[in-house]
């Protein structure tokens, strides 16, 4: 991931938070020693396991940027990170941009029980939201204006898995615009390796769509 940052944003100033979410293996340790081989990473972290949404609200107050991008650890293996200089260039006229792995069949390569559940979970999100307009509201690759960001997600009660679909919900209710963005996704090579469970993490975002549905129940954001 560092080196595909350095030839892809060679031009541009940056910075990498590694955030730890409570690992318990060697996690830690290696990003201690990146950061002692880059110093445009910084590590931030704790030692309990407290979920995505959770890390990504304690990475935000390390980040120093105006454009603030979020992705999972393994999406340098996942995806062509090429893009990432299109999307520092995008940000200049879009608020909010997330990447949709759903909009071509021929660039998405997935086990055939993760694409089965993740179009049930697309379903549901219809279901229960239909009047939130972006494809892929999981998908491991987002960037924001840093203003829009730091607001709208301090608003989030959800710390696991949820945590995207209360995100993008608030800034619907808020009028942000969102623009989508081809993302091609590769999940069929040696390396990879998810931390999800397919059953009980589906039932807890299936939970998480009743609680941001009862907490922004009446189309307001909720701000207690």
């Amino acid at each position: 991931l560092t080196n595909v940052m350095k030839s892809t944003l060679s031009s541009i100033d940056y910075e990498i938070i590694l955030c730890n979410d409570g690992s318990t293996d060697s996690t830690l340790e290696i990003c201690h020693e990146l950061e002692k081989e880059d110093n445009h990473i910084r590590v931030t972290g704790y030692e309990k396991n407290e979920g995505r949404g959770y890390a990504v609200k304690k990475s935000l107050e390390c980040c120093l940027g105006k454009k603030i991008m979020y992705m999972d650890s393994d999406v340098s293996m996942t995806t062509d990170l090429r893009i990432l200089k299109e999307v520092v260039l995008l940000l200049d006229s879009n608020p909010v941009i997330v990447g949709d792995r759903y909009h071509s069949f021929e660039n998405l390569h997935r086990p055939w029980i993760r694409t089965v559940i993740g179009y049930g979970y697309r379903m549901l999100k219809i279901l229960f939201f239909p009047k939130l307009n972006v494809s892929d509201c999981e998908a491991g690759f987002k960037a924001f204006r840093a203003d829009i960001l730091r607001p709208a997600a301090s608003l989030c009660r959800e710390n696991r898995w949820s945590f995207d679909l209360e995100l993008l919900w608030i800034l619907h209710l808020q009028n942000v615009p969102v623009y989508q963005i081809p993302l091609p996704w590769n999940e069929h090579h040696a390396h990879y390796k998810s931390s999800v469970n397919l059953f009980s993490d589906s039932v807890t975002q299936l939970l998480g769509f009743f609680r941001i549905r009862y907490r922004h129940k009446s189309g307001q954001v909720c701000k207690s």
